[in-house]
């Protein structure tokens, strides 16, 4: 790639070549702010080379583009997402359902990692998405913008992890606990706590609203965190005291994440009005939330759309600890925690009562903050 001396390349690093909903947002909002602020070349980089724009998502060049990048103005934008602790070999089980299935059988883990590196030439880069080469760091200013990861500071790569970060010419964090651990056990004092960029998917994403209501309701195949039959009962319970049918929305829809399983069993076996909406693009998945009455799931970015369209939302499964953290960050009382399956019939009561008012100046609240972080990297890229 020739790139010009005078020309700024940004280089956009996400996990934006599988269907999954939100890191496939991540590029799309990126680059809608940034090119409001400056004249700049992106390029969107991922694990893999992907085209899924039919989704509603940009294409994706492969990672070994950011080792081909020439010329002195080459900044990479690590785009969000909790990535901090990602390796190889789990990334790619993400990709394809072959990959899964080895990635879940194989004990030998580490093996598998190391066999990752060698055949997609990245074995001095461990973490996909925390550049340690001498080569990419000498190739690129880096930005990290809203990340999360907890528990980064007791990686086995810590101290490379805190020179790389202390080499960053901007990083912040979307959560308040990887924000601490980062300032306090990292001893990196420039880091700032913003939102997840996606909480501005309202202001580029026109939906319509129906007169139809609704339940906007996800699970993640692997996230359950209480049986099928447990959740079925809640939803029945739900429908029975708030006469809301329960639309079913799969949003993790790669290896890994497999929402459609639980949801089409639900389907199948509720003995209440619902209905499962296919997933064949984003805005689909945001159309159906963003229209609910309330979203219930364990999918951070189906509560970070509610978020965005000021809707009422629960998240469920307290072992989801990104969930548990973002809500604890930004979430207004009594919407700031994660609750145990059992008890969805009962917070649906309380959520739908919330005054919307509360969630409106939420959201405004963090979209100003997150155009705010946007400036920042803007001029922290024209220093």
């Amino acid at each position: 790639m020739e790139n010009s001396m005078s020309q700024k390349n940004i280089y956009i690093l996400s996990a934006s070549d599988r269907y999954n909903y939100g890191d496939l947002l991540f590029p799309i909002i990126l680059i809608k702010e940034l090119e409001k602020l400056g004249d700049y070349k992106f390029f969107n980089i991922a694990t893999i080379k992907s085209d899924l724009s039919k989704r509603g998502a940009l294409p994706t060049q492969n990672y070994k583009a950011l080792y081909s990048a020439t010329g002195q103005n080459n900044y990479l934008i690590v785009a969000g997402g909790e990535v901090l602790g990602a390796n190889w070999s789990r990334l790619y089980s993400f990709l394809k359902p072959l990959y899964y299935k080895v990635y879940i059988k194989t004990k030998r883990k580490h093996i598998l990692e190391s066999l990752l590196k060698r055949l997609t030439g990245n074995k001095k880069n461990p973490i996909p998405f925390i550049p340690l080469s001498d080569e990419l760091l000498n190739k690129f200013k880096i930005i990290y913008h809203a990340v999360g990861g907890a528990g980064i500071s007791h990686h086995f790569c810590k101290n490379k992890i805190a020179e790389a970060f202390s080499k960053a010419i901007y990083i912040s964090l979307r959560e308040g606990e990887t924000f601490k651990d980062i300032k306090e056990n990292l001893k990196i004092s420039k880091a700032q706590l913003t939102p997840d960029s996606a909480i501005l998917m309202s202001d580029y994403y026109d939906i319509k609203r129906t007169d139809e209501k609704y339940i906007a309701f996800q699970i993640g195949r692997y996230k359950l965190g209480a049986t099928l039959f447990e959740i079925k009962e809640q939803l029945e319970l739900t429908y029975k005291r708030s006469g809301l049918p329960i639309y079913l929305i799969p949003i993790g829809n790669c290896p890994g994440h497999d929402d459609h399983i639980p949801l089409k069993w639900l389907e199948k076996h509720l003995n209440c009005p619902c209905k499962y909406i296919e997933p064949s693009n984003i805005e689909v998945i945001m159309q159906t939330i963003a229209a609910a009455k309330i979203f219930i799931g364990t999918s951070l970015h189906g509560i970070i759309t509610a978020m965005s369209f000021c809707v009422p939302y629960i998240g469920f499964n307290p072992s989801i600890g990104k969930m548990q953290r973002y809500l604890k960050t930004w979430a207004p009382e009594p919407l700031n925690k994660t609750i145990a399956a059992q008890n969805i019939a009962e917070q649906v009561t309380t959520a739908l009562n919330i005054d919307r008012t509360i969630l409106k100046e939420k959201c405004q609240e963090q979209k100003l903050l997150a155009k705010s972080s946007f400036k920042k990297i803007h001029n922290s890229i024209e220093l």
